[in-house]
């Protein structure tokens, strides 16, 4: 993928700021720790410290890349840390998402059928796991599923299935709903849902 070559060359292998950060990983690993020097600034929000890599004592290392040599002339006042590393990371994640999104539109064909296999075999996993807990862990056992719904549903999503009418086929047709990810509910396993949840499915 030619473009991938160029992409890498344009966020890291020919930039100032990816080459300086490399040469001083290799400096503080190699040869010396840098200290950092630090400023407090002061604005309406509050004051900050501010640290800084400064000029002088990071040109004491002779071995910059070129470019990173020349990240450093251009910040006569020092290297702000944290405002690097927040940049670089910023960089790094577009990076990482056009990485992703490129792949995903070259693999198109051949990922679409892996996913839709993928998604069969978690829904033949799904049911078989949700069966298993529902005949042999709460019906087989006796116990009330209503107490371990916080387990599995968030603190909004919980308490949307508790306003509704209790052991209710809405109710658990709710929760149904919330927790089938793969839809792996076919008609068996929801009837073993409300036997579970204790539902009249003629009254309800």
């Amino acid at each position: 993928m030619p473009v991938y070559q160029q992409r890498v060359n344009e966020t890291f292998a020919n930039n100032e700021m990816h080459r300086f950060i490399q040469s001083f990983r290799n400096c503080i690993n190699h040869q010396r720790i840098i200290e950092a020097d630090w400023r407090k600034n002061w604005s309406i929000t509050g004051d900050r410290t501010q640290f800084l890599l400064k000029q002088d004592i990071l040109l004491n290392y002779s071995n910059w890349h070129p470019l990173a040599k020349a990240f450093i002339g251009q910040h006569p006042d020092g290297i702000d840390v944290e405002a690097l590393f927040e940049k670089y990371r910023t960089r790094v994640v577009e990076f990482h998402n056009w990485f992703h999104s490129e792949v995903k539109r070259v693999s198109e064909p051949d990922l679409s059928e892996y996913q839709k296999y993928e998604r069969i075999l978690n829904r033949f996993d799904a049911n078989a796991w949700w069966n298993l807990m529902l005949k042999q862990a709460v019906m087989g056992r006796g116990l009330d599923p209503y107490k371990y719904l916080d387990r599995y549903l968030t603190k909004p999503e919980l308490d949307e299935v508790l306003s509704l009418p209790m052991r209710s086929q809405n109710q658990v047709d709710r929760i149904i709903e919330i927790l089938d990810e793969y839809g792996a509910c076919d008609d068996e396993l929801r009837g073993a849902a409300y036997v579970a949840f204790g539902v009249n499915v003629q009254g309800s």
